[in-house]
C-alpha cells in the first residue's frame, strides 16, 4: 500500500502544490498498478472473460454512481448526466443476457473530497476503456462495447481534470480524496479477485 510522503503531514510539496491530479496519481499509483495487473489476466477477446469483467464492473460502478447521485453529485459536477455509465453497462450486460451482480458494500464520508476521490477513479478509467475496447474488437464474435467507449469522444476526462484543479490547495482535502480513491481501487480489486476465484 502506497503511503504519502512526509509532506502530507505539514503541507504539499512544491511539485504537487498546484497539481491535484498529479498528487492523486502518485498517491494511488500502487493500487492502480495492482488492479491493472489483475484485470490484464482476462482475455477481452473471449466472451467469458469479458462478461466477467462487465459483471465485476456492475457490482462496483453501479452502486458507486448511485451513491454519488444520492449525495447530489450534480451540484459538484453539473455535467454528471453525461458522465454516468450505469445505463451503458446495463445495456451491454443485457446484450450478453446477463444481469448486474448485487452491489458491493461500501462506506464513504459524505464530503466533496470523498466524491472527488471516487470520481477520480471512475473518470480516469475511461482512458483504459478505449484500450480494452480495442482488445474486445479482436473477438471472433461481436461483443458490446457501449460501456467501454462511453463518452470517449467528448473530452470528459479533460474537463474533469480541469474541475480538479479548481479545488482549494488544501492538504487535508487532497488527502481525503486520496483515501476515497484508494477505497474505490480496493473495491474493484476485491471484486475482481472474487470473480477470478469463482471462475476457477
Amino acid at each position: 500500500m502506497h503511503s504519502p510522503d512526509k509532506n502530507t503531514a505539514v503541507g504539499l510539496s512544491t511539485k504537487h502544490r498546484t497539481n491535484c491530479r498529479a498528487w492523486l496519481r502518485g498517491a494511488t499509483q500502487a493500487e492502480h498498478a495492482r488492479l491493472d495487473r489483475l484485470v490484464s489476466r482476462w482475455n477481452f477477446a473471449e466472451k467469458r472473460d469479458y462478461s466477467n469483467f462487465l459483471l465485476m464492473q456492475s457490482a462496483v460502478l453501479i452502486p458507486l454512481e448511485s451513491w454519488l447521485e444520492s449525495r447530489d453529485v450534480e451540484a459538484d459536477l453539473p455535467d454528471w448526466r453525461l458522465r454516468a455509465r450505469s445505463t451503458a453497462l446495463l445495456k451491454d450486460l443485457a446484450t450478453l443476457n446477463l444481469s448486474a451482480l448485487p452491489p458491493v458494500a461500501m462506506s464513504f464520508d459524505v464530503s466533496l473530497s470523498a466524491k472527488m476521490g471516487i470520481l477520480y477513479v471512475l473518470e480516469g478509467s475511461r482512458l483504459g476503456g478505449r484500450v480494452l475496447a480495442r482488445a474486445v474488437e479482436g473477438s471472433l464474435e461481436p461483443l458490446p462495447v457501449s460501456f467501454l467507449l462511453h463518452g470517449s469522444e467528448t473530452g470528459l476526462w479533460r474537463s474533469f481534470r480541469q474541475r480538479l484543479e479548481q479545488l482549494p490547495h488544501d492538504p487535508r482535502l487532497w488527502e481525503e480524496m486520496v483515501q476515497a480513491a484508494r477505497k474505490v481501487f480496493e473495491l474493484y480489486d476485491h471484486q475482481t479477485r472474487a470473480m477470478m476465484k469463482e471462475a476457477l
